[in-house]
């Protein structure tokens, strides 16, 4: 079985962290920028396999990605109004189906919280294996990163392959997840 959990102690979100330094450094070569307070683990057969992490835009410091993406919330491809986008990052899985997964409870869980649009940078491979699957990514065509505002430790990850700036509907994310999710879904969302 595969359960998806919200970190609550110190502990949780320590093993997590350092699971998403591990990842990071293997498929990046840096260590990763600090995620934000709401970490997802996906634990397969009690193994870490996989994490995400939500900002929402009353958590202290905002939608933190604003800090270095400059662009015209006028002009973004779905509506940018305060408090429905939340913010996902450091979404990775070692294993097959755990990022399905976690995109799932994500997505739930940002809906219980009264959002209905995901921020997320992104890189152009995820955005490609995120559309076979029929996920809709929408760019936002005139956003512009700030590199030096990036900070020091989370430099690497925006060096080769461009990164962009995407927004995701969560109703479709929903509904893709749920289609895609084999039944009977073996997964245990606590949170």
């Amino acid at each position: 079985m595969t359960r998806i959990e919200l970190a609550v102690t110190p502990e949780q979100k320590t093993e997590i962290l350092e699971f998403i330094t591990t990842v990071a450094l293997e498929l990046y070569g840096c260590e990763p920028s600090p995620p934000s307070p709401l970490i997802f683990a996906a634990r397969q057969d009690g193994e870490l396999a996989g994490a995400a992490s939500l900002r929402f835009p009353d958590t202290a410091g905002g939608l933190t990605m604003r800090n270095h993406w400059d662009f015209n919330q006028s002009e973004s491809p779905l509506p940018f109004e305060s408090g429905q986008v939340a913010q996902i990052s450091h979404w990775i899985a070692k294993k097959p189906g755990i990022s399905l997964m976690l995109l799932y409870a994500s997505a739930l869980f940002s809906k219980t919280h009264g959002c209905s649009y995901w921020l997320a940078e992104a890189k152009p491979k995820i955005i490609e294996a995120l559309k076979r699957s029929g996920f809709g990514a929408y760019r936002i065509e005139k956003a512009r990163l700030l590199l030096e505002k990036v900070p020091d430790a989370g430099q690497a990850y925006y060096q080769g392959e461009p990164v962009s700036l995407y927004m995701f509907d969560l109703d479709d994310m929903i509904r893709i997840c749920r289609s895609r999710l084999d039944p009977p879904i073996n997964l245990a969302l606590l949170f």
